[in-house]
């Protein structure tokens, strides 16, 4: 990227990096550091934060939050220039009140300048409610929403080679989740010892479209955070 050179988006105007830089040697001198690097995404329907009530969020906006894996090396103030975007700047007083307000969310003492590697922490951030890859991500949801409200169990037939895990598989969007699926189907149809399936048995199992769905919604998610933290639409 060239120096004093500004681009221009579908969001709005991207600010030289160099002039980033100055402000961010200004406000390390009062802002304490932790360390964070960016992972997933979950949305948050509010109009304004609710902590401090001063951090109005307009009406064509919204708030969502970005999860965020602590690593080593990279700290608060680092997360904060990554997504102090245009609508950022437009809610939060200054980029010294959104590094505090990343604090209070994920109860870190403000004057604190640890945090353990490893820790997720997640970062409010504002984005238009027209942003596509938001609007993908709530209609991959509402999908999920329509099945696990009226087609969550279908039925199967079991073939032969089948574990009650494996079919739990299909409908899980992580390997956490597996577990719990399983329990489920076995306690849907009443299977004690969750070891033996007989091929061609018929069992109600949760509907294998949503392991499908939630593999969109994570790849739909990482696209949002990527947007946001790409060199087209950092400040």
């Amino acid at each position: 990227m060239t120096n004093n050179r500004e681009l221009r988006t579908n969001y709005g105007t991207v600010r030289n990096i160099s002039n980033k830089k100055m402000k961010k040697r200004k406000l390390k001198q009062v802002v304490a550091v932790t360390l964070a690097t960016a992972s997933i995404v979950t949305i948050m329907t509010l109009t304004g934060c609710e902590k401090n009530k001063e951090y109005v969020v307009p009406d064509n906006q919204i708030k969502v939050n970005i999860s965020m894996q602590v690593e080593e090396g990279d700290t608060i103030s680092d997360v904060a220039n990554k997504f102090y975007t245009d609508e950022c700047e437009g809610v939060y007083n200054s980029i010294s009140d959104f590094e505090d307000e990343i604090k209070e969310q994920n109860n870190i003492n403000k004057f604190s300048s640890f945090v353990k590697e490893g820790d997720t922490i997640e970062v409010p951030v504002i984005i238009e409610k027209e942003n596509p890859y938001y609007l993908k991500i709530l209609d991959i949801q509402s999908q999920i929403n329509n099945i696990q409200n009226n087609n969550l169990w279908v039925r199967y037939t079991v073939e032969y080679g089948d574990r009650l895990s494996t079919i739990a598989e299909k409908a899980s969007g992580s390997y956490t989740e597996i577990y719990e699926i399983t329990n489920k189907i076995a306690s849907k149809n009443n299977i004690n010892n969750k070891s033996i399936l007989n091929a061609g048995q018929e069992i109600w199992i949760m509907n294998p479209e949503l392991g499908e769905l939630k593999s969109e919604l994570k790849n739909a998610q990482e696209e949002l955070k990527l947007s946001l933290t790409g060199e087209q639409l950092k400040k």
